[in-house]
């Protein structure tokens, strides 16, 4: 559907989602549009697969008071300085699927956040190997993992996959978080996709005021 869409004409009404909804925030980012990576009408209820109350106060609050969370994690790799870029990002496997496009991510300068949902160890390699081979890294001044919900779960030993992607992003030298709250568990805070933020390992992700 993303080639049928008339980017040149498009505003800035806005489009909120996650996960698959992932391949919109990046060619908006990329036509300059900012975009709302959060909970969508589909996470409204209130069973136990629902976003949090925390969630839904975070998207209330940057919708109407224009009022943004922070995303807290802790530090995974790299060097533990400030930096500062573009926010931008979303579920892995969509993002790797991207790589090659006239759509793809453009992360240079940015700051990168990933998620993703039910997928194998290998899987997630393969991914992350796709971003960093074809280039889509290339340039970010930070990386963010939030929540890899149902990932590597035949894995024998359960910090496999956390140290698979140590090892795959440490070459980067940039710093890297790791623990964000988004993705799609419960707690899935969100963010404005596309705007200037800073990355401080020991604060977390915030968008510049």
């Amino acid at each position: 559907m993303l080639s049928g869409i008339p980017w040149d004409s498009l505003d800035n009404r806005p489009v909120i989602g996650f996960s698959d909804t992932t391949a919109l925030h990046i060619s908006l980012f990329n036509a300059g549009i900012v975009s709302v990576h959060g909970p969508g009408l589909v996470t409204l209820g209130a069973d136990e697969q629902s976003a949090d109350d925390f969630s839904w106060e975070a998207l209330r609050s940057l919708l109407c008071e224009d009022r943004d969370s922070p995303l807290t994690g802790q530090l995974l790799s790299g060097p533990a300085e400030v930096v500062r870029g573009n926010l931008i990002g979303g579920n892995l496997t969509v993002i790797a699927s991207l790589a090659g496009t006239r759509r793809a991510m453009k992360a240079d300068g940015a700051i990168v956040v990933l998620e993703d949902v039910n997928e194998p160890t290998y899987k997630i390699e393969r991914c992350l190997w796709q971003l960093i081979e074809s280039g889509a890294l290339a340039g970010a001044a930070g990386i963010g993992f939030g929540e890899l919900k149902g990932c590597g779960r035949n894995d024998e030993n359960p910090g496999y996959l956390k140290d698979a992607i140590r090892e795959m992003i440490e070459p980067l030298s940039i710093p890297v978080l790791w623990g964000l709250p988004i993705g799609h568990g419960r707690r899935n805070v969100a963010f404005r996709h596309g705007v200037p933020a800073t990355l401080d390992p020991a604060q977390g992700i915030s968008a510049c005021s």
